[in-house]
């Protein structure tokens, strides 16, 4: 994997938003406000994948509550894709979700994401579910997720 994952507070998001809404945008019919990323980092955990240069390679999002976590947003730039930096960020999620105690970690991803569904596939996620209609521009099934991670530190 190249680049380094770290955790980003609420504080650290205008330094990276840029590039953050650069990547979201790119990644996603219907991507997320620049607020919103400021409220995962205020509610829970927006990791990032910072490369060598100082550049934002890609980034993730999770928010726990309970025993439970979610994973609500993942995105990688498309030109760093297939480089294990997805990877990288998503096992810092886990690891994170685990610590806080969760025990379960959930998530949605669209039907026709293939390589979205592998990469979750890799670290043990299985589907449980699907939200018919879910997403939009085009609508789309989305595909729930879960890992079970008990008390096991990742």
């Amino acid at each position: 994997m190249t680049g380094r994952v770290v955790a980003v507070g609420k504080d650290g998001i205008p330094d990276i938003i840029d590039e953050i809404m650069e990547i979201e945008t790119s990644s996603f019919t219907v991507p997320w406000r620049a607020e919103d990323f400021t409220s995962s980092a205020k509610y829970g955990t927006v990791a990032a994948s910072i490369g060598d240069s100082g550049r934002l390679l890609g980034y993730g999002c999770l928010i726990s509550a309970a025993d439970e976590a979610e994973i609500t947003n993942l995105a990688v730039s498309k030109n760093e894709r297939r480089r294990g930096i997805g990877g990288g960020i998503l096992d810092f999620l886990i690891g994170t979700a685990a610590r806080s105690s969760a025990q379960r970690v959930y998530l949605e991803v669209r039907e026709s994401n293939g390589g979205a569904i592998a990469l979750y596939s890799s670290r043990g996620f299985g589907m449980i579910g699907k939200r018919t209609g879910y997403y939009r521009l085009p609508k789309e099934d989305a595909i729930i997720m879960m890992l079970e991670i008990g008390n096991t530190e990742c």
